[in-house]
């Protein structure tokens, strides 16, 4: 009989402590686990071979030396290339088979230094964050279209014509003269280690009117204040373009004002 109680108690006692593990459990929130997931980070360096590489090296060399030999060898000449530019406040866009005659447009040193993980910052008064030949690859990024055709007025059939240059061109690249004034847009077909300059522009810096801190400054608080220095001062002289405007004088004057045309 008191073996029959004991089985009886040693049987409740573990049905008790089994329901309540049981109901503790169902009432305890199971703990959140937190996976840490490492996210790959996007690689800014393109892939580009050591050869590539070395190719392009060579063609910053040839570019700088001015010589239009030396530049025309990376045209196709039957592709042409195109060529976009000022002349004054002209946009010029044009298809040439060399960079021969207008050589003495692209006349500023750029850096040598190959860049393939960054994209040029300009910070303004003629300084940038880094300098160097940024080359990135390019996919369908290249087109004619782009570029100020306002002058030269190119009918359909030029863009149409020269589409080539466009389907062919797998890289772009920056170069920043030395003097951090211009910038040079380069576009290319790249094949293993044979590089095909496709496009060439060239653009001023934004500031380049007013960046230079060492040019006299005249401050104006109002539009009387104007007034009266052109009632004093009447001739203006650009000693490094061997140009003046002379208002005591009834003429014609084209001014252009961060891509404005002025006429006076």
């Amino acid at each position: 009989m008191k073996r029959t109680k004991l089985y009886i108690f040693i049987t409740s006692l573990i049905i008790i402590v089994l329901a309540a593990l049981f109901f503790n459990l169902r009432k305890k929130k199971p703990e959140e686990t937190i996976v840490a997931i490492e996210r790959p980070i996007k690689e800014a360096k393109e892939n580009i071979k050591e050869d590539s590489l070395i190719a392009f090296t060579d063609f910053v060399r040839d570019f700088n030396s001015h010589k239009a030999e030396n530049i025309d060898r990376y045209i196709d000449p039957e592709l042409g290339m195109m060529l976009f530019f000022h002349d004054g406040p002209y946009p010029i866009l044009m298809i040439s088979s060399t960079i021969k005659d207008e050589i003495d447009r692209f006349s500023q040193d750029i850096f040598e230094n190959i860049n393939s993980t960054d994209s040029p910052e300009y910070l303004g008064d003629f300084e940038f964050f880094k300098t160097g030949f940024f080359i990135r690859q390019n996919d369908g990024e290249f087109s004619l279209k782009d570029f100020d055709n306002t002058y030269t007025s190119h009918p359909e059939s030029f863009f149409k014509k020269n589409r080539q240059l466009e389907t062919s061109c797998n890289f772009s690249a920056v170069g920043i003269s030395k003097g951090q004034t211009n910038t040079y847009h380069f576009y290319f077909k790249l094949e293993g280690n044979k590089l095909t300059l496709l496009g060439l522009s060239t653009d001023s810096v934004s500031d380049d009117m007013f960046a230079n801190p060492k040019a006299a400054f005249i401050p104006f608080d109002n539009k009387g204040d104007i007034e009266n220095y052109f009632q004093k001062q009447k001739l203006f002289r650009d000693k490094a373009n061997n140009a003046y405007i002379d208002f005591d004088k009834k003429k014609d004057y084209l001014l252009r004002f961060s891509g404005r045309t002025v006429y006076i």
